[in-house]
C-alpha cells in the first residue's frame, strides 16, 4: 500500500497550498508559506573562541556571546550589545607568575559584566579579539 496518496514525488495540497513531500524539505530556503519549519542547513553551535579563568569561573567568548561564571551562576551578555571593554592591571608579574587584570565590559543600556584575576596575557589576547 502506497504510504503517500499522490505518490512520493508529487506535492500534496492541504488548504490551497503546495507543501513539497516529506524527503524534500531539509532542501533550500523556505518561503514564507511554510512557518515553523527550521532554516536550511546545519545548525552550528557558536564556536569558543577562548576559555579562560578567573575570579568568577570561567570567561568564555563565542560567536555570540560573553559568559562569566559557573556551576549554575552564570552573567551573559550579546557581542551585538557590547560597546566597549575597560581593561584594568590589578597586579603586576612577580617572579613569572603573571599577575592579574580586570576586565569590564560594557553593553547597551548601562550593562556591565565584569571578570576579575583574569592573566594579563589572555586579557589582551581577549581585547584583540573583540576589536578593543
Amino acid at each position: 500500500m502506497n504510504q503517500y496518496p499522490n505518490g512520493p514525488q508529487q506535492p500534496y495540497q492541504s488548504l490551497g497550498q503546495q507543501y513539497p513531500p516529506p524527503q524534500q524539505l531539509g532542501q533550500g530556503p523556505y518561503p514564507p508559506q511554510y512557518p515553523g519549519y527550521p532554516p536550511p542547513g546545519p545548525q552550528q553551535p557558536p564556536r569558543e573562541l577562548i576559555k579562560v579563568r578567573c575570579k568568577q569561573g570561567f570567561l568564555t567568548i563565542t560567536d555570540y556571546q560573553i559568559k562569566i561564571g559557573r556551576w549554575g551562576r552564570e552573567q551573559s551578555m550579546s557581542r551585538a550589545a557590547l560597546t566597549g571593554v575597560d581593561y584594568r592591571l590589578v597586579a603586576v608579574s612577580l617572579f613569572g607568575f603573571g599577575g592579574a587584570a580586570t576586565l569590564m565590559f560594557h553593553g547597551q543600556g548601562g550593562e556591565r559584566v565584569v571578570a576579575s584575576f583574569v592573566k594579563p596575557s589572555k586579557a589582551k589576547e581577549i581585547m584583540q579579539i573583540l576589536g578593543y
